[in-house]
């Protein structure tokens, strides 16, 4: 049971998502752009705070305490307002 146990929390512990997401976005090349992503990611109930800069075509997202969004779903988000996913980064 113990040994169980130990599997399960080191299985968990690589789900375990960052603090901080930079997100690099092919096609977001407007202050609407940004807007549009902007407010796609704060209907998210798991982001605390999102950050659009669309000259470096950067989004950082601040992941609430316990919470996490997943690399899918944040593709997700991207593709569905029009635009590419060029990288995901996250930092603890």
């Amino acid at each position: 049971m113990r040994n169980q146990f130990l599997i399960i929390c080191l299985c968990l512990s690589n789900l375990v998502m960052a603090d901080t997401i930079d997100i690099k976005v092919k096609g977001m090349v407007c202050a609407f752009c940004a807007s549009t992503m902007e407010k796609a990611f704060k209907e998210n109930e798991n982001i605390d705070n999102v950050t659009v800069n669309f000259k470096n075509k950067l989004i950082t997202l601040e992941v609430k305490s316990q919470q996490s969004i997943s690399d899918t779903q944040i593709k997700n988000i991207v593709t569905n307002q029009g635009f590419l996913v060029d990288s995901i980064k996250r930092e603890p």
